[in-house]
C-alpha cells in the first residue's frame, strides 16, 4: 500500500492541519494525516472493543488509508467524536506555538492552545493540548498522538508516556 506523501514542511503545519479537519468533520482527510501506529492502534481497540479477540487481518484493514465500509464509519465516527470532545476548546480555531520541541529522533511535540477565551488562561497555565508528530522520509510529518502518550501496537494496544512529557508528580512505572 502506498500511502501519499504529506506535503507539511513543519510538524506545526500538519497539526494545524488535523485541527482543521477535526474542526470540520473531514474524518477521511484527518485519517491519512495520522501515522502508522496511531491508526493500528485505534483499529485494534476497535477490533477488541466489538469482536473481543484479536484479528489481525481485520485490524490492518481498518487501520488502512483506503479502509471504507461500514465498520470503518463507526470506527472513525467514534474517534473523531471522541477527539471533538477532548478538544473542544480547540474548536474555534487554535494558537499552535510554532516551536516543536524535538522528544526523539524522528518525533517532535507540538502545542496547541485555543484562542480566547480558553487562550487567555495560556499566560496563566492555560490548558495545552500536546500532539506528538513523526516524521518519515516517504511521507513527510504525520499526526503520531493527539496527548501525551505513544501508541504501541499489539494485543492489547498499549501506550507509553515520552519520558519528557511525563507530569512531574506521575511515577515513572505506567
Amino acid at each position: 500500500m502506498l500511502i501519499p506523501a504529506l506535503d507539511f514542511p513543519c510538524s506545526s503545519d500538519t497539526v494545524r492541519y488535523w485541527l482543521e479537519c477535526l474542526r470540520h468533520g473531514a474524518g477521511r482527510e484527518l485519517w491519512g494525516v495520522l501515522d502508522e501506529d496511531l491508526r493500528l492502534v485505534i483499529a485494534q481497540d476497535f477490533v477488541l472493543a466489538t469482536i473481543g479477540v484479536p484479528d489481525d487481518r481485520r485490524a490492518a484493514g481498518l487501520a488502512s488509508c483506503e479502509a471504507h465500509g461500514p465498520a470503518f464509519d463507526r470506527m472513525l465516527t467514534a474517534v473523531v467524536r471522541r477527539w471533538r470532545q477532548t478538544h473542544a476548546e480547540l474548536a474555534d480555531g487554535a494558537q499552535i506555538d510554532q516551536r516543536a520541541a524535538g522528544v526523539g529522533a524522528d518525533l517532535e511535540v507540538v502545542v496547541a492552545y485555543g484562542r480566547p477565551p480558553f487562550g487567555a488562561r495560556r499566560a496563566r497555565g492555560g490548558n495545552p493540548h500536546l500532539f506528538i508528530t513523526r516524521f518519515g522520509r516517504a511521507r513527510g510529518w504525520s499526526v503520531a498522538a493527539a496527548g501525551p502518550r505513544l501508541p504501541a501496537p499489539g494485543w492489547p494496544p498499549t501506550s507509553w508516556v515520552i519520558p519528557q512529557l511525563r507530569p512531574k508528580d506521575e511515577p515513572f512505572g505506567d
